[in-house]
């Protein structure tokens, strides 16, 4: 389909309502058990400000950051743009696509998709804001700038659906509500899941009370601990046989006096008294210890749906380590739920702007694992000492065959050789199916076993006939019919309505193939399958078979 050619394109009236804001609140809470409740309650009713606080609160910890960065990693994974009911390589010469992926990295670029994968991954809920739509100085072409809010702005109302609450000009420091419809070419929410709910079985609930108790508490907890056990406690006592009474004063005075002593330093007691230093010898670190440790697992899994089997570095990620650090369902899962709504709340505008009529193309990451060379590796090595096992053994067995994984051997069965095919220059006549069947090669070599082998029977040469005439038969119809099909299809991509989508079907089908050329195909097909069945029989009356 080419694209048609526009100078100005006219947005729609939506468009034109101006410029929105975010506002720059947020809540300063210390959280806690029943604070984080709160969170969930409110979410659950559609309110998502406590529920977005906590999530960014938590994208500052290191274990929740690298998890969204891997989320992130998997947006850098191959991306081709296919067309609705169209396979992926003709999609890749349409015009459409190859704008496309000249365009996506500007309307895309990589600061907005790690926004974007930092809260579907946490909170299953997107929100954005395209600013503007302007023309593209090096294409022509209009392209959006968007932005991505935190959803603490959202709201889901029972009456007039998604609410949005915006920066307000006229000194309101809470903004005033706004009512969105999503997908309108001014705002984008793409949520993960069906409902309202779906930021209520979001990552961050399963996380957030471990990240309280392994990454706020633990670290406080521990540091006192160690302030406290670690150092010990001074303790002065008199040990003499006739303890020296003292008063209140002259007890102080001495604490005082070993409470300020530095580095170092060298204490003379009083007769009498002695001084020492008590500790506690629990390993109470431990507790603290485990309790980050399982707070990072659960976060991990969480997030990535797997543990991490290796720390990235330096911020490049290969397509190796995303598929190892994320599960294989959660991955796709993912990847194809963010495409789908960029595709539906985005690039139907930006294909509309810029092309006109048609579908726009959807945005597809390859999610395919890359191979294990170590265990392809293995298995080859396999094949070959089981293979060297049977021909050791007496076997004769079909080298190409085997490691293509189509031989099987069976206890008392025989595998025939496949001998390479003949050049073609020298290749002698077809033999007569129906001729007399001589003894063939037998896999294995014990003569009794090559007695107990029968040929095939003249029904089953026969059978082995006709399946190889429909093959050919069906592959000769295939190559006369295909640009039949391809104009039909071309026509109905290239129709802009369904009435000219009928026009240029009738006219597709105008060149299309004499259905007589298909009907004497068919027809020579099964008088030759008959004159083969006949000979089968006349064979096996004359033999016996």
């Amino acid at each position: 389909m080419a694209p048609k050619q526009t100078t100005a394109p006219k947005t729609p009236e939506s468009l034109n309502a101006g410029v929105r804001s975010e506002p720059r609140t947020c809540a300063v809470v210390a959280w806690n058990p029943e604070r984080i409740r709160q969170a969930e309650i409110s979410c659950a009713c559609g309110n998502y400000m406590l529920a977005a606080d906590i999530c960014e609160d938590m994208f500052s910890d290191d274990r929740v950051s690298l998890c969204l960065d891997r989320l992130y990693a998997a947006t850098t994974l191959p991306l081709t743009f296919q067309l609705p009911g169209v396979d992926a390589e003709a999609s890749k010469a349409d015009p459409i696509c190859q704008a496309l992926e000249y365009d996506f990295w500007k309307m895309f670029p990589e600061q907005v998709l790690r926004d974007m994968a930092k809260w579907a991954g946490s909170f299953f809920a997107v929100l954005g804001h395209i600013d503007r739509w302007e023309k593209d100085e090096e294409t022509g072409r209009v392209l959006p700038k968007i932005s991505v809010w935190s959803p603490r702005s959202l709201r889901s109302d029972p009456e007039l659906g998604w609410v949005v609450r915006c920066a307000s000009s006229s000194g309101d420091y809470w903004g005033t509500e706004e009512r969105i419809t999503p997908g309108d070419g001014n705002w984008i929410l793409i949520v993960f899941g069906s409902s309202y709910r779906a930021p209520y079985q979001a990552p961050w609930r399963a996380a957030s009370r471990w990240w309280l108790l392994g990454k706020i508490y633990a670290p406080i907890d521990w540091s006192s601990s160690s302030e406290r056990h670690g150092q010990g406690i001074g303790v002065a006592t008199n040990t003499s046989a006739n303890p020296v009474k003292t008063d209140a004063t002259q007890r102080n005075a001495l604490a005082n006096k070993l409470h300020g002593l530095g580095r170092n330093a060298v204490a003379v007691m009083p007769e009498g008294w002695q001084f020492s230093i008590e500790s506690d010898a629990a390993n109470v670190y431990g507790t603290f210890k485990s309790q980050k440790e399982a707070a990072d697992a659960v976060i991990t899994f969480g997030y990535l749906g797997t543990n991490l089997t290796s720390e990235v570095t330096g911020g490049s990620y290969s397509a190796a380590q995303v598929h190892e650090s994320i599960d294989a369902s959660k991955l796709r899962s993912f990847l194809e739920l963010l495409a789908t709504g960029i595709r539906e709340q985005v690039l139907v505008h930006w294909h509309r702007f810029n092309f006109g009529s048609g579908v726009a193309p959807y945005p597809h990451w390859d999610t395919t694992p890359p191979k294990d060379k170590k265990a392809e590796s293995d298995a080859r090595k396999s094949d070959a000492d089981a293979f060297n096992a049977y021909v050791s053994a007496g076997a004769q067995i079909d080298q190409i065959a085997w490691f293509e994984g189509k031989v099987q051997l069976i206890p008392g069965a025989t595998q025939e050789i496949k001998k390479p095919a003949p050049d073609v220059a020298t290749a002698p006549s077809a033999p007569n199916p129906f001729a007399p069947n001589k003894s063939k090669a037998l896999a294995l070599g014990d003569s009794s076993i090559r007695a107990a082998a029968a040929a095939p029977t003249a029904f089953e040469r026969g059978r082995e006939y006709t399946d190889q005439l429909e093959g050919e038969c069906v592959a000769h119809a295939a190559k006369k019919l295909a640009p039949t099909v391809a104009s039909v299809l071309s026509a109905i991509s290239e129709a802009t309505d369904y009435e000219d989508a009928k026009a240029r079907i009738l006219a597709a089908y105008g060149d299309a193939l004499p259905v007589t050329t298909l009907v004497r195909l068919t027809e020579s097909a099964l008088i030759m399958a008959q004159l083969a069945g006949v000979e089968s029989v006349n064979q096996e009356v004359d033999t016996g078979e």
